[in-house]
């Protein structure tokens, strides 16, 4: 995507209008750089580059010119020299240790090029060879030196990862005198050498890569100056690292805010569903305490009791008993609702019809008399079954309960 002026802040915080004007030109022109080269990642990269420009305070124009310089590649543990016998002199491992300790204190960083042949260096560069990247460190390794290239343009990269350079010749030095010192081996280039060396044809195409400037060796005068140099390279990818360590930071504290929403949100809907489960729970309990009023096994002297005690138990599994050679697991509240099943009838309910429509309980009675009496009055006051006198009500309470007439009378 091209980023707008809109987008930046997005990616980096606290910019000025014109350094906002600034980061969308470079992250758009490295997208678009990165885009027709086939790269990957290329809006990750464009950012990076964007980010690494604002914190070193660049101008386009500035970042541009070290962009156009800077689409070089690394290459790293190439073998380039051995011990042996070589061009008619011979080569000792304590030679390569040499090479390898005088590297850092010779003060100059040795080239790589394309062969030796001195036609090819007239036809590419009338000024003089074009370094096609620069040895930046070097090591022994099972008797063998080898090194790590930097600065390598894309075409040659890719030439060598394709092998069409497999065969490399190091030029060393004899006898140098450095700041006073005389080292016995030195580096001071390395040829890549294909299959045929003048037949190369696009070796003008890779050193058109570099612009003016670019293709003189980086010879320094003196160990300080080369110091220098190293420093400010580390300064530029201290600057690299520090705007990514930035752009982590945000992405660290956008990501935790996230975080937060989402616990949030989880919290409230754990809360909601907790309601809901409390809510349905309540209704479930009353159904079943209904059911077992009619089923005559729960008086409504203790209903409210029952209904408590029921909404307050667990439904985690936690009583387990053997039936009948199967293991039963219940919870509290299905071991109170299967010893409530569990109880005889304890009360008969009665629906009497009549002008009132009234439903009389049959009450336990140890006086049959009493009983009758007390059905009698209430028959009364209800109007049941139309009566208007005491002797009426007496009469349809004994014809209603056969049971309550025998005792009542003595008899069948």
């Amino acid at each position: 995507m091209p980023w707008g002026v809109e987008d930046v802040d997005k990616h980096m915080k606290d910019l000025t209008d014109a350094q906002k004007e600034t980061w969308m030109k470079v992250a758009n022109a490295a997208l678009h750089k990165c885009t027709m080269d086939g790269g990957q990642d290329c809006e990750a990269s464009a950012i990076k580059q964007a980010n690494a420009a604002m914190s070193m305070n660049m101008s386009f124009d500035a970042w541009s010119k070290q962009y156009a310089l800077g689409q070089t590649y690394n290459l790293n543990g190439v073998e380039i020299f051995s011990a042996g016998r070589w061009n008619g002199d011979d080569y000792t491992e304590s030679d390569i240790d040499h090479i390898v300790s005088a590297f850092a204190h010779t003060g100059w960083e040795p080239p790589l090029k394309l062969g030796h042949n001195s036609e090819q260096e007239k036809t590419l560069m009338q000024d003089g060879q074009p370094a096609l990247g620069w040895v930046r460190r070097v090591y022994k390794q099972g008797g063998k030196l080898l090194a790590d290239f930097a600065e390598l343009p894309s075409k040659l990269y890719d030439a060598m990862k394709r092998g069409n350079y497999k065969r490399v010749s190091s030029e060393i030095y004899w006898n140098v005198e450095v700041y006073g010192k005389t080292i016995p081996r030195v580096l001071k280039a390395v040829a890549r050498l294909g299959a045929d060396i003048p037949a190369v044809t696009n070796l003008e195409a890779i050193a058109g890569l570099y612009k003016d400037g670019q293709n003189d060796y980086k010879v320094y005068t003196n160990k300080e100056d080369k110091d220098m140099a190293e420093i400010k390279e580390l300064e530029t990818k201290v600057a690299e690292l520090t705007a990514q360590n930035v752009a982590a930071e945000t992405k660290a504290k956008e990501l935790e805010a996230e975080k937060s929403a989402l616990e949030t949100a989880k919290t409230e809907a754990e809360t909601k569903l907790n309601t809901q489960a409390v809510a349905l729970k309540a209704t479930q309990v009353k159904a079943y305490i209904s059911e077992q009023k009619k089923a005559g096994r729960v008086l409504p002297a203790f209903e409210k009791e029952l209904e408590a005690l029921l909404i307050g138990a667990s439904d985690q599994k936690a009583y387990s008993y053997s039936h009948e050679g199967k293991t039963v697991d219940l919870s509290q509240r299905e071991t109170i609702e299967r010893m409530i099943g569990a109880l005889p009838k304890l009360v008969e309910f009665k629906e009497l019809g009549g002008a009132g429509d009234a439903d009389l309980d049959k009450k336990d009675y140890t006086n049959a008399g009493v009983e009758v009496d007390r059905r009698a009055k209430v028959y009364l006051k209800k109007g049941v079954n139309g009566v208007k006198v005491y002797e009426e009500a007496v009469k349809a309470v004994l014809a209603d309960d056969a049971e309550l007439k025998k005792d009542y009378l003595g008899r069948d």
